[in-house]
């Protein structure tokens, strides 16, 4: 038997470790931009073990491992980081891999993404009702909902600006965007139009397509500029040269998690979209926006 000092400590030591367990937070796995932004927006930094390659606001989170491109997760990697709980964007997947995670005990929360700002607000309860943090994502989605409903009621919509937005370019087709896209849903929040309506999602770029489309100003990502080659080699595409952006090198470049995931900046987004089109327009000039501050960093003339 044990004596009764040996038994005493015995009883502590296990009740210490069992209170450490008790204390120590979820292991969360966030995927897609927008819900990582949104966990560390609402305190839970500490609990996240790894993210996908697009989360990338705040820079810390640039710091965790990255599980790869948020459409094409692997099951072995999330479940190396041995997480209690897996909160992604609905779009994610494959769809098999998300169920292969949850076969295998883990908590899988899927939050609806839909391209649309006013949705913003319901994006953050959900994440927080995920993580058990509801009274912080009723605060946090309030003051994102006034900010949002703010810089929308401040947009100008005389003379709106035609915007084409490219995707990336395959087999030296630039892939332009059609309705029903989150790129046209931020152009048409900053008070621009979306240059081509004829079409839902996207479709390789023509000639003929471009100059009916008659863009002011062409919109990219900052990644699909410099993968094109920079801006000379973006607007001396044949498809783009002759268009009024393309002769004026009207070109906005933006990050694209900034710019395409509706997460809690999306008033700032807004608003240096908005800002960085109509100076493209009026400049003659390229427009780099900055993901972290929305410093516009012109080039041109």
């Amino acid at each position: 038997m044990l004596k009764p000092a040996l038994k005493a400590f015995a009883l502590l030591t296990l009740s210490l470790a069992l209170s450490t367990l008790a204390a120590a937070p979820p292991r969360i796995v966030a995927i897609g931009a927008a819900v990582s932004e949104t966990v560390v927006a609402l305190g839970a930094a500490d609990a996240l073990v790894a993210v996908d390659n697009g989360s990338r606001h705040p820079a810390s989170l640039r710091n965790l491992p990255q599980l790869g491109y948020h459409r094409a997760l692997g099951a072995e990697g999330v479940l190396s980081m041995q997480p209690d709980h897996v909160v992604t964007v609905a779009s994610a997947g494959p769809p098999v891999i998300l169920r292969q995670i949850e076969a295998a005990g883990v908590r899988v929360t899927r939050i609806d993404d839909p391209p649309d700002p006013r949705a913003v607000p319901d994006k953050i309860r959900a994440v927080g009702e995920a993580l058990g943090r509801a009274g912080e994502a009723d605060e946090l989605a309030a003051a994102v909902a006034a900010e949002i409903d703010a810089v929308l009621g401040s947009i100008a919509q005389d003379e709106p600006i035609r915007v084409l937005f490219l995707l990336s370019v395959r087999d030296g087709a630039p892939m332009a965007s059609g309705s029903d896209t989150a790129a046209a849903a931020m152009i048409e929040a900053a008070g621009a139009q979306n240059a081509l309506t004829a079409f839902s999602g996207y479709r390789p770029l023509s000639m003929e397509a471009a100059l009916r489309a008659r863009p002011d100003v062409i919109l990219v990502m900052e990644q699909t500029l410099e993968r094109i080659g920079g801006v000379d080699a973006l607007v001396g595409m044949p498809a783009l040269r002759l268009t009024p952006a393309g002769r004026c090198h009207c070109v906005v470049a933006m990050e694209g998690t900034l710019l395409l995931t509706f997460g809690p900046r999306t008033a700032l987004a807004i608003t240096w979209l908005r800002d960085a089109l109509q100076s493209s327009r009026k400049t003659g000039s390229v427009q780099l926006v900055s993901a972290d501050t929305g410093h516009r960093s012109r080039l041109g003339p």
